[in-house]
């Protein structure tokens, strides 16, 4: 997010600090631009299957997602995990109907290896 030439980014924790003491590590710190940050923070989401589609629903289902999620290439080459994500109840365009929009998040191959051994446990 650009504001006034400034470049501004926002972290959320995958898993709640409480849960777990590993959670400092930066396997849990997911940057966001500050749209999805407002998306995640205070909007209503869920995984969805990368296979389906479908939402993931609860915390366990969401956790195994992220778990299995396989690995791909961008065009120049570099390895990242991609999950998909649905936003809901987002108005847009000074509209008074929400829509829905999907999305993914990408993760850096070692940035998910640490994801993964964090939610592992």
């Amino acid at each position: 997010h650009n504001v006034n030439d400034e470049y501004l980014g926002f972290a959320v924790h995958v898993v709640p600090p409480s849960a777990d003491y590993r959670t400092n590590h930066f396997g849990d710190l997911l940057g966001l631009c500050g749209r999805h940050y407002a998306l995640i923070r205070y909007g209503d989401w869920t995984l969805l299957d990368p296979d389906t589609r479908a939402p993931s629903g609860d915390a366990d289902n969401m956790r195994r997602t992220i778990l299995a999620a396989p690995e791909k290439m961008d065009d120049d080459g570099n390895s990242y995990i991609s999950i998909p994500i649905r936003f809901w109840n987002i108005y847009e365009g000074w509209g008074s109907t929400p829509n829905h929009v999907d999305e993914e998040i990408r993760y850096s191959k070692p940035h998910w290896e640490y994801l993964k051994r964090l939610m592992a446990t």
